[in-house]
């Protein structure tokens, strides 16, 4: 997994846009770069856009083999919902 955040974004040339920005052509260019990187990285982790005190994760296909996925849930139903959906204004569920 690939750091994308604070002084390692940084160490890489990158900066805040990465996150903060609106034109995914630019997201879009450093997911393809940490693609093809020789570190063949799984995915990485980056802030989110939405919540900027908290990190994001991005994983690529090739990881699927080491995810497993413990139940499906309707994510309406998961504990905790209600609270998110007011705190970024979620209507209309």
């Amino acid at each position: 997994m690939r750091n994308l955040t604070g002084k390692h974004l940084k160490k890489l040339g990158g900066h805040a846009d990465l996150a903060g920005t609106v034109d995914y052509a630019v997201t879009q260019q450093w997911s393809l770069a940490v693609f093809n990187n020789p570190g063949n990285f799984d995915g990485f982790i980056y802030m989110s856009r939405h919540l900027n005190t908290e990190i994001a994760v991005l994983l690529f296909d090739r990881a699927k083999p080491k995810v497993q996925l413990a139940t499906v849930s309707s994510l309406m139903g998961t504990s905790g919902f209600a609270a998110a959906a007011r705190m970024f204004g979620i209507v209309g569920m």
